[in-house]
């Protein structure tokens, strides 16, 4: 065990009262901790901290930030009230796992692969129209044709609250006749780009419905790729 002297800075309220005033200052304290080489653990996890915990008049001190974000909780700093505030994170309805751009997914029969989702412009009669259009790859890993229902619309865009945000169109594959055998369709899917979808945390899923596949008991695809945020 090793002690240290250390010159530790501290936050002192010193509240002076008076008719109308109260006043606070900072003040610089020197004080003896012990440093123990502690670890932060969380449900049996290690984390890290770029700061060394240490002991202080018998209790533990680490940074709030390190220790808050192992939680799942916001950690801000307001400089204006010296105030530390700590917040819930905005709850994320996706209890399945979010998939990543680039990876190919299988869910039998279906597998996707969403290779990139990004912002166009085009211009109409003078008129710039902006839309946002994510390139994919479709495949059926079955031995059965799939008929996705006419009336269903698999591809939409939600944000990580639960919200959804839009329907997706397709173009050049078919969305409808998947033909069987490992066959792959290209294409994109895509929707007017508006402020509803600006700077929003943007997830794509893909729930399709199925008309005629052999083992419909077992058909049951909820995929979601994360997309982020488009500007």
């Amino acid at each position: 065990m090793k002690k240290l002297k250390v010159f530790f800075s501290v936050l002192l309220s010193v509240i002076l009262f008076s008719s109308v005033y109260v006043y606070a200052e900072n003040i610089t304290k020197m004080i003896q901790v012990t440093y123990r080489n502690i670890f932060i653990q969380v449900n049996g996890k290690q984390i890290q901290s770029d700061k060394e915990p240490f002991i202080y008049q018998g209790s533990v001190f680490a940074p709030l930030r390190t220790i808050g974000e192992a939680v799942d909780k916001n950690v801000e700093w307001d400089n204006n009230t010296n105030q530390v505030n700590i917040t819930d994170k905005e709850s994320n309805f996706l209890s399945f796992p979010l998939h990543k751009i680039g990876e190919k997914v299988e869910i039998f029969p279906l597998a996707i692969t969403v290779k990139k989702a990004y912002k166009v412009t085009y211009e109409n009669s003078g008129d710039e129209q902006h839309y946002f259009q994510i390139d994919l790859t479709l495949e059926n890993i079955s031995d059965d044709s799939l008929e996705i229902l006419q009336e269903s619309r698999p591809f939409t865009l939600w944000d990580k609250n639960g919200n959804k945000l839009r329907d997706l169109f397709g173009r050049n594959f078919s969305l409808h006749m998947i033909p069987k055998g490992k066959s792959s369709e290209k294409g994109y899917v895509f929707c007017k780009f508006d402020e509803k979808l600006k700077n929003k945390h943007l997830v794509l899923v893909f729930y399709p419905k199925v008309e005629n596949y052999s083992d419909i008991a077992n058909f049951n695809i909820f995929l979601a790729i994360d997309i982020g945020k488009i500007e």
